[in-house]
């Protein structure tokens, strides 16, 4: 894609890399550092060049922008070690430079350059490439992404196209958050961040001739769908989530219609988080995650 020229990729911490290093320590090193971005992971190297790796990082607000690069490897990583060190997650991927094969739970594909994909990191997945692989990604909390696709969606990709409008305001967005995302206020951060995953789901489920209000629609249910995730532990009602979120408690019924109701949502969510408590043992803290009626 066009804008990856435009990164500020100076600016994105280097987070490590394995230049100078042995082939054993190197795999150990990049195996630590792919950790971080991944969950868990085994790395082992694929063919005769020893494994290589360079990963620059930023987080803003609730995303992670990774730009890496890595090579003759092979790395997988199963859904309960994701769940057990972190956040699932979906990395929105653009790869830049070279091809790598990957499995994301039962599907399998090829990633490559002037393409777009969403890879579902909840599930159980496999990457591997025997030669050199660049590839810029954002990662994206899991819940954020099962508001548009469901639960069921394992990787959706699609052709670059760089005429696209929805595309490329989505670029601006991307290299914004990059080069700026340090002087951002929290809620500055979680506008953008609204936009970003709105604008790319679009791209994803659409042909990208958006109209506005369909936009300013994906970016509201998306800021309501954050909200909830992170204050389900509360006593919600329909108008106390309208008011947070700045619309009216109408619309937030007309975002919603085409899918489980607002509350049914909340419903779901705290279900959740009481079964993840529960397989941590936390069962008796479980009354803790279903406050009072729900108006």
């Amino acid at each position: 894609p066009s804008f990856i020229s435009a990164l500020p990729v100076s600016r994105m911490p280097l987070i490590g890399e394995t230049v100078g290093m042995g082939a054993h320590e190197a795999e150990e090193h990049w195996k630590g550092l792919f950790s971080t971005v991944w969950g868990r992971v085994s790395v082992r190297q694929v063919g005769e060049s020893p494994v290589s790796g360079r990963l620059r990082s930023r987080r803003v607000g609730a995303l992670t922008f990774n730009h890496v690069r890595f090579g003759n490897q092979r790395f997988e990583r199963q859904q309960a070690e994701t769940r057990a060190t972190g956040e699932p997650f979906f990395a929105l991927t653009f790869p830049c430079h070279g091809a790598a094969r990957c499995r994301i739970g039962d599907q399998n594909g090829h990633l490559l350059p002037n393409r777009v994909y969403l890879l579902n990191n909840d599930v159980d997945a496999a990457f591997e490439t025997d030669s050199d692989y660049l590839s810029f990604n954002v990662r994206i909390p899991a819940d954020m992404i099962y508001g548009y696709f469901g639960r069921e969606v394992r990787m959706i990709d699609r052709v670059v196209s760089r005429d696209d409008p929805v595309f490329r305001v989505l670029e601006k967005v991307i290299v914004e958050m990059v080069g700026a995302g340090d002087r951002f206020t929290v809620r500055e951060a979680d506008f953008m961040t609204a936009q970003l995953v709105g604008l790319a789901t679009f791209y994803l489920q659409n042909s990208g001739r958006a109209p506005t209000l369909d936009l300013t629609c994906d970016a509201a249910r998306s800021r309501i769908l954050r909200f909830i995730d992170g204050n389900y532990m509360h006593d919600l009602t329909p108008m106390g989530i309208a008011r947070q979120c700045g619309v009216s408690r109408s619309y937030l019924y007309k975002l919603f219609s085409d899918g489980p109701p607002i509350m049914e949502r909340v419903r779901r969510r705290r279900l959740r988080a009481a079964r993840e408590m529960i397989e941590r043992g936390g069962g008796m803290l479980v009354h803790a995650l279903l406050p009072g009626r729900e108006r």
